[in-house]
């Protein structure tokens, strides 16, 4: 319908101030952004620098537009730069099919499942990880990933809006990357949606999944976990969002004790409130507790170790001096595979899961086989 990178000209009204202003514009896509300029404003709006409603026709099609812009934005004179918050473009009536661009997600596979009367399919990205790896790290460039497609009978958009950022926390969750969505097309091209976004876009990044790329291997994830996630509790919706958030940042470009504070800190939360905020009589106590409680079996000196690094991140922001980067590193995983195992568990789902030994990377085990926590 619209192609990035193409600049697009239209014309539309908005109030301000009780009063009606007529403006020009200009409207592109960059990556998953979308920009508006060339709108012309009154002096006192940057007084309050309010978003700005605009209603108008875009000149290729006369296709009808809604607008609301702010957020980032520049002053030029008495014309504005600025992000497009949300947008609808062109006019539906009845919607059937809806998708979205990926960004930081690049299976290869393609799967798909059922939810109540919703079809759901990822399609495979073009973009392979090695090519997405070379851009990001030559230049910071996030390359399109996968596509989601939703087909149903009379689609409500917030419903949609809703199931695709679920979508995007459980493959967050998968990846350890920050998988977000662009804007919406309606109907195969028909209209487009620039949804409200509820999910900050970072470059948190990952090229090194956990989970085998493979389409059953996905589907039966996403068959089991998708339900139970949009059964659960607020409580424990935010649980799977928040230990999503700490495996996205522990694969980032951080240094390595910021990603193991961001493991270790939410663990210790976690496990006090997996324990009912039990008044144990010190955190390695709260730990132990846990793993018995979830039948992870473990060493006793790597719980006392994990104490031992929690408390030095915590007061000096640094690992104890003994510590090599290889053995960070083996922390870190060793935190990733506790979080990972225990997100499962609440999904109540299974999946092939890549795991990490004292032998580097070994083969795919489900949750039961990885739950032994040694170094």
């Amino acid at each position: 319908m619209l192609k990035e990178g193409t600049v697009y000209k239209g014309e539309g009204t908005y109030e301000y101030l009780s009063k009606e202003y007529t403006t020009t514009f200009e409207l592109e896509q960059v990556g998953i952004k979308w920009y508006a300029s060339g709108i012309n404003i009154p002096h006192e709006y940057f007084k309050e620098s309010k978003p700005l409603s605009i209603k108008g026709i875009l000149e290729i099609g006369n296709l009808p537009i809604k607008l609301i812009v702010g957020g980032q934005s520049n002053r030029r004179g008495q014309v504005l730069e600025a992000s497009v918050l949300q947008s609808n473009i062109g006019l539906v009536s009845e919607i059937s099919t809806v998708s979205s661009q990926l960004f930081g997600v690049y299976f290869k596979s393609q799967f798909s499942f059922n939810f109540e009367d919703l079809k759901i399919q990822i399609l495979p990205t073009q973009t392979n990880l090695s090519e997405a790896r070379k851009a990001f790290k030559g230049n910071g460039f996030i390359s399109k990933g996968n596509v989601i497609h939703i087909k149903g009978e009379e689609l409500d958009l917030k419903r949609v809006n809703n199931i695709i950022g679920k979508v995007c926390v459980l493959l967050t969750s998968i990846t350890f990357s920050n998988v977000v969505f662009g804007h919406l097309n309606i109907n195969e091209d028909q209209g487009i949606i620039i949804p409200e976004r509820k999910m900050k876009y970072t470059s948190d990044i990952s090229f090194s999944y956990a989970v085998m790329d493979s389409a059953p291997n996905l589907e039966n994830f996403f068959k089991e976990a998708f339900p139970k996630y949009l059964s659960l509790s607020e409580e424990y919706e935010a649980i799977i969002f928040n230990i999503s958030y700490a495996l996205m940042v522990s694969s980032s470009t951080l240094l390595q004790e910021s990603r193991m504070f961001e493991l270790i800190s939410y663990f210790e939360n976690f496990a006090k409130y997996k324990n009912n905020n039990s008044p144990l009589k010190c955190l390695r106590e709260e730990w132990i507790q846990y793993l018995d409680t979830n039948d992870f079996e473990y060493d006793l000196e790597v719980v006392k170790e994990l104490v031992k690094l929690r408390n030095s991140l915590a007061h000096s922001a640094i690992f104890p001096k003994i510590e090599f980067s290889q053995a960070k590193h083996e922390y870190i995983v060793l935190l990733q595979k506790i979080l990972f195992i225990s997100l499962l568990d609440i999904l109540e789902a299974d999946v092939l899961i890549q795991y990490y030994d004292k032998d580097g990377w070994r083969d795919f085990g489900k949750k039961d086989e990885l739950k032994n926590i040694q170094m």
